[in-house]
């Protein structure tokens, strides 16, 4: 989309119709605000949104963007792993000691590890003095290109490499639809091998009228996906230097994602936390949803609910730059020729640059900054300089001009 300077979606035979990623979102979000209507009879307004980690504010907002499309409210945005925590907390006060607890997130197409610490605090409840749940996000760490898409993708080219063999008349990934075709088979394969050691594969007429055949292993699976397998324990080791922890020091270890139920990246799990139990005391595929749906209960003043404290901070530092806008200049003269060299040299005489946020910042935290000027400024708030951000990401978050 070159209007907007984003990527768009074309459908129709003339690509006539033309969807942004907020719009397509927002019909899903659309869709989840009917069903859930049907299903409690009443209309939806607002909405909590769970994220990556590793979401930038660009795609933060694209999400509110969606969410406005779909003519609902977003109370908070949560990230899942923080979600997942708080669910896990809800129903468990840790006062006698605190509670390390370290959540190992393997979804569809990314992985996230966080460490969280659980204690409790006196406070009063319905007029009641009691212990209070509260927990801290004390480190993360993510592979952002590491989900149970890319199992399918190493079982759909292995389908792909034998049909290939199988047809020798040319190359099966030129074809979408036989693509597709593989892909949900190559989907329904990895659980079937979850279950069992081997199983065979038929699609019936993948492509120009020719069934395919194959008999797969779980050995041969994972043998083809050792390079995706050896990278699995990487944000757990990133994860607990950030956290100064070591293994034996985590009270548990909670599994949340489907694709964690692999049985290959089980078995590398139990055997890296040396025999520490792999719980799923948080519901793998809802933990997330559920941890979402009671942080907007909390936020919400239509209900009442069980107290549970919660402390998260921000992946990535965040940067403000300010310097003057000449006198003569304004906010529109310098784009009718206003400007001249003495302005522009008295401009550039003031600037001032500062980290407002490190990185592990606590969320909603606030600072000021004081000084005297008697000039418009420009001011600039932008990601400073992190390992974490995103190579394809821009820094850019905001752009003022202040008078």
């Amino acid at each position: 989309n070159e209007t907007r300077g984003g990527i768009s979606f074309s459908q129709g035979k003339a690509k006539e119709m033309n969807y942004s990623p907020e719009e397509l979102t927002a019909m899903m979000l659309t869709h989840a605000r009917d069903f859930t209507k049907d299903f409690g009879g009443k209309e939806i307004r607002d909405c909590v949104l769970t994220v990556p980690s590793f979401y930038t504010v660009h795609e933060r907002q694209a999400l509110v963007s969606a969410v406005e499309i779909a003519q609902m409210k977003v109370l908070s945005l949560i990230e899942e792993n923080t979600a997942a925590a708080l669910q896990y907390g809800k129903d468990r006060v840790f006062d006698e000691a605190n509670h390390t607890v370290l959540f190992y997130n393997m979804g569809a197409a990314s992985t996230q590890v966080s460490i969280a610490t659980y204690s409790a605090y006196s406070g009063k409840e319905n007029g009641k003095n009691k212990s209070i749940g509260i927990f801290e996000v004390n480190a993360k760490s993510w592979d952002a290109e590491l989900g149970g898409t890319d199992f399918d993708m190493v079982l759909t080219e292995l389908f792909a490499d034998e049909f290939n063999t199988q047809w020798g008349k040319g190359e099966v990934r030129e074809h979408p639809r036989a693509m597709a075709k593989l892909r949900a088979q190559a989907l329904k394969t990895k659980h079937v091998l979850s279950a069992n050691t081997e199983i065979p594969v038929k699609i019936n007429s993948l492509h120009d009228d020719l069934d395919f055949k194959m008999h797969i292993t779980r050995a041969t699976f994972e043998e083809k996906a050792a390079g995706l397998l050896a990278r699995i324990t990487t944000p757990i080791d990133e994860a607990l230097a950030k956290a100064e922890l070591t293994v034996e020091q985590l009270d548990s270890v909670e599994m949340i994602g489907g694709a964690q139920r692999i049985p290959k990246i089980q078995s590398i799990l139990g055997e890296y936390f040396g025999g520490k139990p792999l719980s799923v005391h948080v519901n793998a595929d809802e933990g997330a949803a559920l941890g979402a749906a009671f942080h907007a209960a909390n936020l919400s003043t239509s209900f009442k609910v069980r107290k549970t404290g919660m402390v998260d901070f921000t992946t990535l530092p965040v940067a403000v730059g300010l310097k003057s806008i000449p006198k003569d200049v304004g906010l529109l003269g310098g784009l009718f020729g206003g400007n001249n060299k003495e302005a522009e040299e008295e401009a550039m005489a003031w600037n001032k640059s500062t980290t407002l946020f490190k990185e592990g910042s606590k969320l909603d935290s606030k600072k000021t900054i004081a000084f005297h000027h008697d000039y418009d400024i420009a001011c600039n708030v932008s990601y400073d300089a992190s390992a974490t951000l995103p190579a394809t990401a821009s820094d850019r978050i905001a752009a003022y001009n202040i008078t």
